[in-house]
């Protein structure tokens, strides 16, 4: 089925149509065309489903296909083009004035046929020329119709001739509506079209509407620039703010972690052992512990996001950016976060008060908004000696000698005991319980109250 062009008003009108009328309880008003035309917003939407074929064919049915005939027939030369067409299809008459007097013998005696002529075009119209018009571009030097080019260049080829096409209509607002732009285009293509369309309004009277997945094209904008779009109860919300920083924004929000604005809950952990860790755990953590025909725990099922921190004091930032848009979090820190001040800036911004007479009570205080401390310590400290040994092929002597040397900093000891840095050691933890998937590991529980959304009693 072919793609259909939202507009606001038909290109189609009558030319002698000079005025246009509107009547209001039975009175007319009368306004001049081109001054009603220019009134009336205009918007192009570029589909999600992107075909050259399609969307840069000259028929009048298309947008392109609208501008290039435009285009062409208000051009200085159109006449110089029509009879040259003219011209060009004389001499196909002469070429063929010979199998012409043939054809008409034969048809003059079969069914009465006067005459038969040759065309390049209907009505000897230059217009209908576009129809064969084909687009070349040239990459690395060589030159191919668009046809052959990669489907990401295709894309990134209508888009920007459509916007030419939006440019070149006259009304007073204009709105181009782009599905996925980022759809075939590689993540440096991407950034760079983020770009571009950033610059496509370049004046007052045009707006640019996006819907993207791509979290490399969501990084490339300012807050106030996106909308979050979601569904709840059968209804579709919407949430957007303009009251986080630029600068603030742009700190913390990059593609690894822009899937923030996709999820509907967020996981916000210290670093990358956590996220390795639950990123690859839940995949062997049953929804049911007592039924081993289970589903897992997959966060990908339920839209949870997992979001690296780096540094806890960054914390505040992402749980404001999380609020501003309304997303569901809950954050896991180590316990020596009670003693930073972080923890004295986060307890202000979530409207606790912070002391450290009382830690249990600390601790449960922050539990109530969703921060999760972790009072064993860190997250290696959850494992035990002997599933370290298990796992690493260490003897437990030689990790309590680890351990010991770095008494209050678990991670430390892990460092040595995989001689491997904290992503690579957590990732040979996660392929230990996935080998061994009747084995299970000592964060299934907490996994499993994530999934469920059970915060309150995830206990560590």
């Amino acid at each position: 089925m072919r793609k259909s062009y939202e507009q606001s008003v038909s290109e189609e009108s009558p030319k002698n149509q000079d005025v246009f009328e509107v009547k209001l309880w039975g009175f007319t008003v009368h306004r001049k065309k081109e001054e009603t035309r220019r009134s009336i917003i205009k918007m192009l939407m570029v589909p999600a489903v992107r075909n050259y074929q399609d969307d840069l064919t000259a028929s009048k049915w298309t947008p392109y296909g609208q501008l290039m005939k435009s285009v062409l027939e208000d051009s200085p030369n159109y006449q110089d083009i029509k009879d040259g067409l003219i011209n060009i299809n004389n001499k196909i008459q002469e070429v063929f004035i010979s199998e012409k007097a043939k054809l008409l013998s034969g048809a003059q005696t079969t069914s009465y046929v006067e005459d038969i002529d040759f065309q390049l075009t209907r009505d000897n119209n230059p217009s209908e020329l576009l129809r064969n018009l084909e687009i070349y571009i040239k990459e690395n030097g060589r030159i191919a119709n668009i046809e052959y080019a990669g489907t990401g260049t295709q894309n990134a080829i209508i888009i920007g001739i459509l916007e030419l096409v939006l440019k070149n209509r006259s009304s007073g607002f204009k709105i181009f509506v782009i599905e996925e732009p980022e759809v075939f285009i590689h993540p440096h293509g991407i950034r760079y079209l983020g770009s571009l369309i950033k610059n496509i309004p370049s004046d007052d009277n045009t707006q640019v509407l996006i819907s993207t997945h791509s979290l490399s094209l969501v990084a490339n904008f300012e807050p106030k620039e996106i909308i979050r779009v979601n569904k709840e109860n059968g209804r579709t919300i919407i949430k957007q703010n303009s009251s986080i920083s630029t600068t603030h924004f742009k700190r913390f929000i990059h593609q690894d972690n822009a899937e923030i604005f996709f999820s509907d809950r967020i996981l916000f952990v210290e670093g990358s052992t956590e996220k390795q860790l639950f990123c690859n755990l839940d995949k062997v953590t049953k929804i049911d512990n007592n039924n081993p025909d289970s589903e897992n725990c997959n966060f990908d099922r339920i839209n949870l996001g997992i979001i690296k921190l780096d540094s806890v004091d960054a914390i505040v930032r992402y749980i404001k950016i999380a609020k501003s848009f309304d997303i569901d979090y809950l954050a896991l820190v180590d316990k020596d976060f009670l003693n930073h001040f972080s923890c004295k800036t986060l307890c202000s911004e979530i409207g606790l008060t912070y002391q450290t007479t009382n830690i249990p009570q600390l601790i449960a205080d922050l539990k109530s908004k969703n921060i999760i401390v972790n009072s064993r310590g860190e997250i290696e400290d959850i494992f035990t000696d002997q599933e370290i040994a298990n796992i690493s092929g260490e003897n437990i002597a030689k990790i309590n000698s680890f351990k010991l040397s770095h008494p209050n900093k678990t991670s430390k000891a892990f460092e040595k005991i995989f001689k491997a840095g904290k992503p690579e050691y957590a990732i040979k933890i996660a392929d230990y319980y996935f080998q061994n998937n009747g084995i299970i590991s000592p964060l299934d529980d907490i996994i499993r109250k994530i999934y469920k959304n059970d915060i309150g009693n995830i206990s560590i």
